[in-house]
């Protein structure tokens, strides 16, 4: 079940790059997401996902 959104996303077409998907439909990022806290946490969750591949694999995140 937690893949369809994926094998949503892949077989979507070139209009739906880009865009947020839930339920495997285009949908409008929460109010949360588009706040100001949310761009926070999007950012420290990003930070901290780079920082685990980095100890992982060090210098992983040279190629993104």
């Amino acid at each position: 079940m937690g893949s369809r959104t994926l094998v949503a996303a892949a077989c979507a077409g070139d209009d739906s790059h880009g865009q947020y998907m839930v339920d495997c439909k285009n949908t409008k990022p929460s109010r949360f997401v588009r706040s100001e806290e949310g761009q926070k946490v999007q950012k420290r969750v990003y930070e901290e996902l780079l920082q685990a591949l980095e100890e992982i694999q060090p210098g992983i995140t040279k190629n993104i």
